[in-house]
């Protein structure tokens, strides 16, 4: 077995982050250049990593057999999230090979978000008026996936987006401009108004998006007020 890190400038992560049976060639042909080779008997150090931390993207892999030349796992990640240090004992990070390529979902399965490792953290009626307390529920993880049911029971989200949670829950403060994330989606979160997403970054906040172009692809809630939520797409009210 060995342990070997390639470094890639290329654009984006692979949309699966762990990977079997990988062949080296591939990795050569997307761009990636070998940065670390050694068996596992070796004793991997932090300058081992650094070596690889300069540039995007790293796959890190045990390889089945010093002759062979396909990796037996590996898996895909942002370098900055790769090699950040982690102190806490039960938590791990996601790393953006995790968030999907498309910010904004349709009718999407909560059982698939629960299979990715997603845990429900806030749950209201849309007559529930959200506050900003309720949003700090869900900032503890580096990714959030915000939605809305047709009902408690709906088994899967008319509308729902994914992002990274520091993005997400940012504050801003303009009633014509939305913020786009790594995910896809352009977010909003203005204090005392509202809080949501949008496919483009034209949003009209009065105090909620009132915008109607593209309006299957808008999502908002009433923030830190008494009303509850006010669209699910092009549902309104």
């Amino acid at each position: 077995m060995r342990c070997v890190m390639f470094d890639s400038v290329a654009a984006s992560v692979p949309s699966t982050g762990v990977v079997y049976n990988y062949l080296e060639s591939t990795l050569v042909q997307k761009g990636f250049v070998k940065c670390y080779d050694q068996p596992y008997s070796h004793y991997t150090s932090s300058a081992n990593l650094n070596a690889c931390a300069d540039l995007n993207l790293s796959l890190l892999e045990p390889r089945a057999h010093q002759m062979l030349m396909f990796f037996s796992i590996g898996a895909f990640g942002a370098s900055v999230n790769v090699f950040k240090n982690t102190y806490s004992t039960y938590r791990a990070y996601y790393d953006a090979a995790s968030l999907p390529t498309c910010g904004i979902q349709y009718d999407y399965k909560e059982s698939d978000l629960i299979q990715k490792g997603y845990v429900k953290c806030y749950e209201q009626p849309y007559s529930h008026a959200t506050s900003s307390v309720s949003l700090a529920t869900c900032s503890g993880s580096e990714y959030v996936f915000v939605g809305a049911k047709t009902s408690k029971g709906a088994s899967s989200f008319a509308i729902g987006a994914f992002g990274v949670t520091s993005n997400v829950f940012k504050y801003t403060f303009e009633q014509k401009k939305a913020v786009l994330d790594a995910g896809g989606a352009y977010w909003y979160r203005y204090p005392g108004w509202s809080f949501g997403f949008a496919s483009s970054s034209t949003v009209n906040l009065n105090s909620c998006d009132y915008n109607n172009p593209d309006c299957a692809s808008r999502m908002c809630w009433h923030l830190d007020q008494n009303a509850g939520g006010y669209r699910a797409g092009c549902t309104v009210g």
